[in-house]
């Protein structure tokens, strides 16, 4: 994988192969001022990464961005701009990142901020859920983590990664259709890696941590964290365009947190739970092969909303 950054320094761990600063002219791997969309002004440092495991692609590594790189991929994209496959931009810092819903993720230093293009070139009868589930199905794969609803471990409905009940990781995800084929998927995924965020408890998020702080086995650093997550990304999507969406799809239901639990679903773009009722309440019987929420009591599926465990609502008094 070829890595232009604008802070070597900050990689010194990466494993990186460091080369010299490159001017513009010399940015052959990468259409003209691509570079700069991300990064603002300057040449970057053009390293390299070594590793049998990672795909072939191209990494943008800036410090600072003040602007979501996700936003400004999608947008490149819909312009028609071209746009590599495979690749990743990750800002060590930066303002205005969000999940869903335009949600504010709070993008602390030693974490993963990953914005990631990549081509797809897949029908899209019945591979839209699959698409938009990948990235939160490679986090489980590459931390090799397996669910446990008990403990509110693992994928929590939509796309949301918990360990021991809380939030470590996320992302979100955006296709550029034509016709009736995918052409290229931009998704965007933010993981805690080293750090654990301070954030307000909700029954959504009742508390935020890190790879480091919930994980025994390994000590997790940034640069293998992308690595990693990479790599677990290339298998799951030589699956999706292999044709196996389903495959996909019962591996994000195995992956639940959230089976056999007592749950509460609220609106997608609810603003206060306390004051709101929810759409649903009661035991999580099934995920859907269309990702849809069958919950006992409930007369039809819920297809989207925002979930909540019964005891992280009455823990808050909710």
């Amino acid at each position: 994988m070829q890595v232009y950054t604008n802070c070597p320094i900050a990689l010194a761990d990466w494993n990186l192969c460091e080369q010299e600063p490159i001017s513009d002219s010399q940015h052959t791997s990468i259409p003209p001022g691509l570079w700069h969309e991300f990064a603002g002004k300057g040449s970057p440092w053009h390293l390299t990464w070594d590793s049998k495991d990672l795909p072939d692609g191209i990494a943008f590594i800036v410090e600072r961005t003040d602007r979501s790189q996700f936003d400004r991929m999608v947008d490149l994209a819909r312009s028609g701009r071209e746009l590599p496959d495979f690749l990743a931009c990750v800002a060590l810092e930066g303002d205005n990142f969000h999940g869903q819903s335009e949600r504010h993720w709070t993008a602390a230093r030693g974490n993963l901020h990953l914005t990631l293009h990549v081509r797809a070139a897949i029908e899209a009868n019945h591979a839209q859920e699959a698409i938009s589930i990948l990235p939160t199905v490679a986090l489980m794969d590459g931390f090799g983590l397996t669910a446990s609803p008990e403990e509110h471990t693992g994928i929590r409905w939509l796309n949301d990664l918990f360990i021991n009940g809380r939030k470590v990781g996320g992302s979100i995800a955006e296709s550029q259709i034509e016709g009736n084929r995918i052409e290229s998927i931009v998704y965007g995924i933010g993981l805690n890696v080293e750090s654990d965020p301070d954030v307000s408890p909700t029954p959504f998020v009742p508390g935020a941590a890190s790879l480091q702080s919930t994980m025994l086995e390994g000590a997790w650093t940034l640069g293998k964290a992308f690595e990693t997550l990479l790599t677990a990304i290339r298998r799951r999507l030589n699956q999706l365009q292999s044709g196996d969406s389903e495959g996909l799809k019962q591996s994000y239901i195995q992956g639940s947190a959230c089976m056999g639990q007592e749950v509460r679903v609220w609106p997608r773009k609810v603003v206060n739970p306390e004051h709101e009722r929810p759409i649903a309440a009661g035991k999580l019987l099934a995920i859907q092969p269309d990702l849809s929420l069958l919950i006992q009591g409930q007369p039809e599926p819920i297809h989207e909303g925002r979930l909540a465990f019964e005891s992280d609502c009455r823990a808050l008094w909710i």
